[in-house]
C-alpha cells in the first residue's frame, strides 16, 4: 500500500508539472521546486517589453475567424521566436499582443541590450514575414521597452498560477507601446541611459502617459551598433 500511495504521488507531482509547463516559460520549470510551490514574489529590476499588432481589430471585423487566426499565429510565433532567441520569459498572448520580460527567473545583467536586441529582431522578422503574407494581411507590431523595478513571481491560486510580474514599470511599458507607431520600437529614458553606448535613436519625445503625473521621455531605437 505504502509503494503503491508513492507512485500515485509521484504521477500526481507529474501531472502538475505537465500542467504547469504548458502555463510557464522552460526555464522556470527547471528551477520549480512542486514540493515547496507557493504563492508570493521578489522585486527585481526587470525589462519589459509589450508589442501590440495595429490594426487588428478592424481587420477581425472583415475577416472569417479561421483566416484571421491562422494570419495572427504566423504574426504572434514570429514575435515569440525572437523573444525566446534572446532568452525572454514570454510571459503572455493576449488576443494580437504580446508581453515578455528579461532578468527573471534568471539573472541577466544584460537585459535592457537584450530586450532592445529582441525588440530590433522582432521588427526586422515581422517585416520579412510581410512579404510572405496575402495582400491585406500586412500587420504589423508597435513595440515598447521599458526597465525598472517590479514583482516577480507566482500569482493567482493553488489550482491556477501565473508566473509573472506586476507594478508601474509593467504599466509604464504597455503604455509607451500604446502610444507608438506600428514598424517602430519605442523605448524610455531608462532604457537609453543604460544602452546609450550601443544605440542610434530618434529624438527624444516626451508623452503624458495615463495615470502618471510626470511625462515620460521616449525615443525610437533605430538600432543597436555592433
Amino acid at each position: 500500500v505504502i509503494v503503491l500511495d508513492d507512485v500515485t504521488e509521484q504521477r500526481r507531482l507529474r501531472d502538475k508539472l505537465d500542467i504547469f509547463t504548458r502555463m510557464v516559460p522552460p526555464q522556470v520549470v527547471e528551477r520549480l521546486n512542486l514540493q515547496g510551490l507557493k504563492l508570493g514574489g521578489e522585486r527585481k529590476d526587470v525589462s519589459v517589453l509589450f508589442a501590440d499588432i495595429e490594426g487588428f481589430t478592424a481587420l477581425s471585423e472583415s475577416v472569417d475567424p479561421e483566416i484571421l487566426i491562422e494570419a495572427l499565429n504566423r504574426y504572434v510565433g514570429t514575435a515569440a521566436e525572437e523573444l525566446l532567441a534572446e532568452e525572454a520569459t514570454v510571459d503572455k498572448f493576449v488576443g494580437d499582443a504580446v508581453m515578455a520580460f528579461f532578468n527573471a527567473p534568471d539573472d541577466q545583467p544584460d537585459h535592457p541590450l537584450r530586450a532592445c536586441r529582441a525588440a530590433l529582431r522582432m521588427r526586422d522578422a515581422v517585416a520579412a514575414l510581410q512579404t510572405q503574407m496575402p495582400e491585406g494581411y500586412q500587420m504589423n507590431f508597435r513595440i515598447g521597452v521599458h526597465s525598472g523595478e517590479a514583482v516577480v513571481g507566482l500569482v493567482g491560486h493553488k489550482n491556477r498560477l501565473d508566473y509573472t510580474i506586476i507594478g508601474d514599470t509593467v504599466n509604464t511599458a504597455k503604455r509607451i507601446e500604446d502610444r507608438g507607431a506600428a514598424g517602430k520600437v519605442m523605448i524610455s529614458e531608462a532604457v537609453y541611459r543604460r544602452i546609450a553606448e550601443h544605440a542610434r535613436v530618434g529624438a527624444a519625445h516626451s508623452l503624458q502617459l495615463k495615470g502618471r503625473i510626470q511625462p515620460v521621455v521616449v525615443y525610437e531605437l533605430l538600432e543597436l551598433k555592433a
